[in-house]
Parts: structure tokens; sequence; C-alpha cells
């Protein structure tokens, strides 16, 4: 695949991304606006509006908690049996507040509370249409934290090679970054068991990857790991056998973590490498199929 292909291919999957963002602010439209909304009381006040939440008057909204740390002040409420929590911080002579605890709250948790905060405000967001999902897409994407994870998993797989198939065993294990909404950069060393007609040769190579893919608020709940990422790497590749083999790989695949709550943690990876040892190839395609995060 040429450099014009591959650079198709990776705007083609971030503008797919990128939909796929604009999609999930449109299904959770109130808690981007609640974050970019000029809330006019500082938190003490708040403070004192939660505590004294009275369900009958707010639309069944009740207080489950009320913390302070610092600077920050953090709300959990909730509406029969929905729960949402949010953070507050003094910004001026006001507050921005923006949801936490690693999932969006349901709408109409994020409605009571907001109608308590500020109820024109509120009845506004509510009633406007969805024209500015562009720019809080935006918003969120400009606000966003890099966060480190982790990547590790077992693999099995097989190489089409000039001398014969060859069968491989090993395992990966490494650190990941998000960088930004949709784009993950880590690296992980491989070791890997390559078993050929009678012979056996361990190799290893340091992983250089790329992912795309899309943050959710969910992610932080499961140690930052991704949903599901495209996920294309490259890697010089070392061969112990009876002597040093020295060659490279590069491999794109698909690695699923989870689909929702279900944990589904597993990666097919498909690829080509260049590698000789002893006067024998093990050049060829590569399939793997693996368990791991």
């Amino acid at each position: 695949m040429n450099r014009l292909a591959l650079a198709a291919l990776a705007l083609g999957l971030l503008s797919g991304c990128r939909a796929a963002h604009e999609t999930l602010v449109r299904q959770r439209l109130l808690v981007p606006r609640l974050a970019l909304a000029d809330v006019r009381s500082t938190p003490a006040p708040i403070d004192a509006l939660v505590q004294a939440l009275d369900p009958a008057a707010t639309r069944g909204l009740r207080r489950v908690s009320l913390t302070v740390d610092g600077a920050e002040h953090v709300w959990c409420v909730a509406v029969r049996d929905y729960e949402g929590c949010f953070t507050g911080l003094a910004e001026g002579a006001g507050t921005r507040v923006h949801a936490t605890g690693g999932r969006s709250p349901p709408p109409l948790v994020v409605q009571a509370f907001w109608e308590v905060l500020d109820a024109p405000a509120a009845n506004e967001a509510v009633a406007q249409p969805d024209t500015d999902v562009a720019q809080l897409a935006d918003e969120e994407e400009n606000r966003f934290t890099p966060r480190l994870s982790l990547t590790g998993g077992v693999r099995t797989g097989a190489v089409v090679a000039g001398d014969g198939p060859a069968f491989t065993f090993g395992g990966h294990l490494g650190l990941r970054s998000w960088v930004n909404f949709f784009t993950i950069v880590g690296g992980a060393i491989e070791v890997e068991n390559v078993l050929q007609l009678t012979r056996s040769v361990v190799t290893l190579a340091p992983q250089a990857r790329i992912e795309l893919t899309l943050w959710r608020p969910e992610n932080q709940r499961m140690a930052n790991l991704p949903d599901v990422s495209f996920v294309m790497a490259a890697e010089p590749l070392f061969a112990l056998g009876r002597t040093l083999g020295v060659g490279a790989r590069a491999v794109i695949g698909v690695q699923l973590v989870h689909l929702g709550r279900l944990p589904t943690p597993f990666f097919f990876e498909l690829g080509w490498q260049s590698l000789e040892v002893d006067k024998h190839s093990l050049s060829g395609v590569r399939v793997g199929l693996g368990v791991g995060l």
C-alpha cells in the first residue's frame, strides 16, 4: 500500500471518528451544554441548594452526596433510580460545572440539576435544536486532557513463509497514551516463540503503535481503555537462532476491549514481516489472534 493510500485511509478513519463523536454529543446534548454554561453562582451557594433539595419541588431530584476537595465541589444527585455526579469549580463570579464520575448522567438528571442552578437557562438548553453539535464537539476535543493506559496480551499466529509455514506463540506488554480525543500512541515489547518445521526461534520486537478510536467518558472507569480501536504498528524484529537475525514487521489490526459493560478483550492482526535467520526465511504474510488489552 503506497503512502497516498495510507494517508487516505487515515483521513477516512479520522473523519469516521469525528462523525461518531458528533453522534455521541447529539445523544447527550445537555451534558456539554451545561459544561459551557455560565452558571452565575459560586460553589458555596450551590452547596446550600443541594443540601436543601426537596424532591417534591425539584422533579424528584434528591441529594446523594456532597463533597468538597479543595477548590472542587462534587454534587451527586438522583432522580428515581437514575444518578449523576457533577463537579464545580469557581470561575470569576460564577461556577464552571461539568459531569464527572466516568459516566454521562441521564438527561433527566442533568435537566433537573440544571433547573436548580438556573431554570431559564436549563429550559432554553432543552428547547434548543441540535445546530450546535459541531461546536460542542470542538469544545470537548479542545478541553481533552492526555492520559495514560496500558496494553498487554498473549497471542497465537501464523506466518506464510517461503521455507514453509511458521506458527507463533507469545505476548506483548507496554504503555500507551491518549494524545487527543481520537488518537492513542504507545510502545510495547513483543516476545514470541516461532515454530517452523523442526526448529524453534525466539523473536523480540520493540513496537511503536498508533490507534484510532473515540474517547468516551465511560473509558475513564476502565483504566482509560478504549472500547474498540484500529491499530497500526511497526517494529524492528530480532530473531535469536544459532545466529542473530534482523528484520522488520508492519501490522494493522483491530483491538476490542469491551462492548458496553461486557468485557471482550481480544484482538486480530494482519501484517507483513521480512526476516531471515540461520539462512531460513520467515518472511511473509502474518496473521495473529490474541487475548488482552
